[in-house]
């Protein structure tokens, strides 16, 4: 490639690396990190999501701290377009309405299958807590038309015995990227195991629920980034004790008490990282003026 190269806003896990090498030999390990370093040295410029990602490639794979820094991941240009995407149907909505965004192809990725039932038994008491004391609609969204964890979940929810909560459940499959948008933008929260998924209710000023690794560090990238506190807005779905339902009751419960309070904070956090959004894009111009 002729000319400056820049990398747009990415994150880079230690324990992904390190997970790596749990399953190759030191050589390999050694080879793996050796030209990840150099491919990385041959950028000009290299944007993170965040932190955690920029203190790895400076410390950890020894990157000049001249060449790195931090903007708002790409996916928050959903908001660039919020206006032209906005319809009536999103506009106007008398109920609220939850988005659940399952996922389970992390716990045998990782080697914690032990989990999985965990998680979808306190997915289950989440839900069933949604239907006996909130007025709202229930939705359970994929990014694929088949989802073998949605019908996980039905089918812990059906053992249950609630054929009431169950004929409410919505199941919404989005086609394209404006169906994502409406059916987030027309969300009061999004409890999501799927980062972008949380990145777009975010960028619409939703709050959202990641239940996803804590080793993760997209999702501690993007928080961290936008100053939005991780305790409140971060399950850790690889330990049991953050897995059980009253936790996750509670840490969603205190979101809906308190709605407008954190829909304001998102949007608040959101709209001071906007600008950062175009920085990719202007360091590249920079380096070719």
């Amino acid at each position: 490639v002729n000319g400056p190269l820049v990398m747009s806003p990415f994150s880079i896990s230690k324990v992904g690396l390190e997970h790596f090498g749990q399953k190759a030999s030191i050589f390999k390990r050694n080879l793996m990190i050796k030209r990840l370093r150099e491919s990385l040295r041959r950028f000009d410029f290299i944007y993170t999501r965040g932190p955690r990602s920029l203190e790895i490639l400076r410390d950890y794979l020894g990157i000049n701290e001249q060449k790195i820094g931090m903007a708002l991941d790409s996916g928050f240009g959903l908001r660039l377009i919020h206006n032209s995407l906005a319809t009536s149907k999103t506009l106007r909505r008398e109920r609220r309405r939850i988005v659940i965004v399952p996922r389970r192809d992390y716990f045998y990725v990782y080697d914690k299958k032990g989990l999985y039932p965990l998680y979808l038994n306190a997915l289950a008491d989440f839900i069933l807590w949604l239907y006996e004391n909130f007025d709202c609609e229930i939705v359970l969204s994929s990014q694929s038309i088949v989802s073998d964890v949605i019908h996980d979940l039905l089918h812990v929810l059906r053992r249950r015995e609630n054929d009431s909560c169950l004929k409410l459940l919505q199941i919404v499959i989005p086609k394209n990227l404006v169906e994502v948008y409406e059916l987030y933008d027309s969300s009061d929260m999004v409890v999501t195991s799927r980062i972008h998924g949380g990145i777009s209710a975010l960028s619409l000023g939703v709050p959202a629920l990641f239940v996803l690794p804590l080793v993760e560090t997209k999702v501690l990238d993007v928080l961290s980034f936008l100053g939005l506190d991780i305790n409140s807005f971060l399950v850790d779905m690889f330990d049991a004790d953050a897995l059980k339902s009253e936790n996750i009751i509670n840490k969603i419960g205190n979101i809906l008490e308190n709605l407008d309070y954190y829909k304001k904070t998102v949007e608040s956090a959101v709209k001071k990282a906007l600008p950062t959004l175009e920085l990719p894009v202007k360091t590249l111009i920079n380096l070719l003026g």
